[in-house]
C-alpha cells in the first residue's frame, strides 16, 4: 500500500510540473508546424491497426494455457542466461504500478496537446490514436506467435493455478513497455514541432517514465529483461515513424481536423 501511494504522489508531482511547464509561455513559442491526417496514409493505417488487432485476438482463442505435466517440465536451464534472474522475482504490488506508469505515459501526450495547441489537438489525437492502436496490434501478434512462458511460470513458489492461466504464456514483447515507450516517443518527436523549447529534457523525463515501467515489469515477475528491451524497440519505432508519415501543415492531401475551444472544423483538401 505504501508503495502505491507513493507512486501516486510521486506521478502526480511529474504531472503538475508537465502541465505548469505547457501552460508557461517560458517553455513554450510560437506553434512552427503541424502533422495533419492525409487520407492517403490514414486510410491505410487504420485498416492495418484494426485488422492486426481482430485477427490477433481471434487468433488468442485457439491458444491453451500451460497444463500441470507442461509446467512440470519447465527447465530455467532453457531460458536465456541473461534473463534467468528474473525468474525469482515476483511482486503483485510492482505490477499494479506498473499500470500506473503506463497510464502516465498514455495521458502525457494528451495533456501536451490539449493545452499548447488546441486548434490541431483533435488531428494530433487521430494520429496519437492510430499509433498507440498499430503498435496494440503488432505486440499482440508477438505474443501470440512466440508463446513464451512468463518468468513466474518457473518460479516454484508461484502456485499453479496462476500458471495455468493463457495470459502466462504471453511473455514476449512487454505491451505495457511497449506501449509507454510509443506513448513517450510520439510525443517527445513532436514536441520541437509545437513550439516546445527544451526538447531533449522532455524527451529524457519521458523515456526515464517509460523506462520504470520497464523495470517494474521485470520486478513484478511479468517479463523477461528481453521482452522489455523488444518492447522499447518496438513501441519507440513505430511512435517515431508514424508521426512521421504524415504530412506537415499546408504539404500534400490532407484531412483537417480543427478545434477552436467553441467550434469544431473538418475539411478535406484534395
Amino acid at each position: 500500500m505504501k508503495c502505491k501511494i507513493l507512486c501516486v504522489i510521486v506521478l502526480f508531482l511529474f504531472f503538475f510540473n508537465i502541465i505548469k511547464a505547457a501552460e508557461s509561455s517560458r517553455y513554450f513559442e510560437n506553434k512552427t508546424s503541424s502533422r495533419e491526417l492525409s487520407y492517403k496514409i490514414d486510410i491505410p493505417l487504420i485498416f492495418s491497426a484494426i485488422g492486426l488487432d481482430l485477427s490477433a485476438n481471434a487468433y488468442k482463442n485457439s491458444i491453451k494455457g500451460l497444463s500441470e505435466k507442461q509446467i512440470q517440465n519447465l527447465n530455467k536451464n532453457d531460458i536465456f542466461y541473461l534473463d534467468r534472474f528474473a525468474i525469482d522475482l515476483y511482486n503483485s504490488n510492482l505490477n499494479q504500478v506498473s499500470d500506473y506508469t503506463t497510464y502516465s505515459n498514455l495521458t502525457i501526450p494528451i495533456i501536451i496537446s490539449f493545452l499548447v495547441d488546441k486548434e490541431n489537438f483533435l488531428s494530433d489525437m487521430a494520429i496519437y490514436g492510430e499509433t498507440i492502436y498499430l503498435q496494440l496490434g503488432f505486440v499482440k501478434w508477438c505474443k501470440f506467435l512466440t508463446k513464451r512462458n512468463r518468468p513466474y511460470t518457473y518460479n516454484a513458489t508461484i502456485p499453479n493455478y496462476e500458471k495455468e492461466t493463457r495470459d502466462a504464456r504471453f511473455s514476449f514483447v512487454s505491451l505495457h513497455t511497449s506501449t509507454a515507450f510509443c506513448s513517450a516517443v510520439f510525443i517527445s518527436s513532436i514536441y520541437k514541432e509545437k513550439g516546445g523549447k527544451n526538447p531533449t529534457l522532455f524527451c529524457v523525463a519521458n523515456l526515464s517514465l517509460a523506462t520504470v515501467t520497464g523495470i517494474l515489469r521485470i520486478a513484478s515477475g511479468e517479463h523477461f529483461l528481453t521482452d522489455i528491451i523488444g518492447g522499447a524497440i518496438i513501441g519507440s519505432a513505430i511512435g517515431y515513424f508514424i508521426p512521421r508519415l504524415h504530412p506537415v501543415r499546408g504539404k500534400g492531401n490532407r484531412i483537417t481536423i480543427n478545434f477552436t475551444g467553441k467550434a469544431l472544423f473538418f475539411s478535406i483538401k484534395v
